[in-house]
């Protein structure tokens, strides 16, 4: 099984960083950051799904996403400059110029991106970035014990969901976790999962054209 290139190597893709679209070999951060150092930051995981009829990548829930992750940066005392309509725009349009046409996985992420030490949240500086990455292979499924709850907050404490769940078997890109009172519904770094054959009408306002 090939290794891809890491992301922070790529010369071909795009990624939007602190309010520009940049080559992802050029969007850096200092090994000091304050986030890297004490998890001060915050995060959404969502699905993009190639459709091979409208030739169009819909992006699953992003209102709902971004509308979580601004709650995300409110209780982590990070300033996202952006609203939601703005990161749903933002997301669309990396899909674009990534030229996608397979299903992909968006990871925007909000941090405090000083490059110091001490344990604070106050009078930091906040940055904010958004890549896009291609998933070609599905998830297992497995029930936690004992039944784990989720939150509507996604910060550092999601490797909490690794823990619990485990890692995800051999050629599985991810592992999807249930509570053991639902369907599986959530991945451990995509949040959402669609069933196979999934289309827009089964998932009234939930699919978000590109094109």
């Amino acid at each position: 099984m090939s290794v891809p290139t890491p992301l922070s190597q790529r010369t071909d893709m795009v990624v939007f960083f602190n309010g520009e679209f940049v080559p992802a070999d050029q969007a850096r951060v200092g090994i000091m950051t304050h986030a890297l150092s004490y998890g001060t930051g915050c995060f959404e995981g969502i699905r993009g799904y190639w459709n091979d009829t409208s030739e169009d990548v819909y992006i699953f829930r992003p209102r709902e996403h971004f509308a979580r992750m601004h709650n995300s940066c409110r209780i982590t005392s990070i300033c996202l400059p952006h609203s939601v309509d703005e990161l749903m725009e933002i997301a669309r349009e990396l899909v674009r110029r990534n030229h996608l046409r397979e299903n992909c996985y968006i990871r925007p992420f909000a941090y405090k991106s000083d490059e110091i030490i001490g344990v604070k949240l106050h009078g930091l500086q906040d940055h904010f970035a958004m890549y896009v990455w291609v998933l070609v292979r599905v998830e297992a499924v497995k029930t936690p014990s004992p039944p784990i709850a989720f939150t509507s907050l996604k910060s550092a404490a999601q490797a909490a969901l690794v823990s619990a769940g485990g890692p995800a078997p051999r050629n599985c890109d991810e592992l999807c976790i249930r509570n053991g009172l639902t369907p599986p519904t959530h991945g451990v770094g995509s949040c959402t999962v669609v069933p196979f054959g999934a289309t827009g009408s089964q998932w009234p306002g939930a699919l978000f054209g590109t094109h």
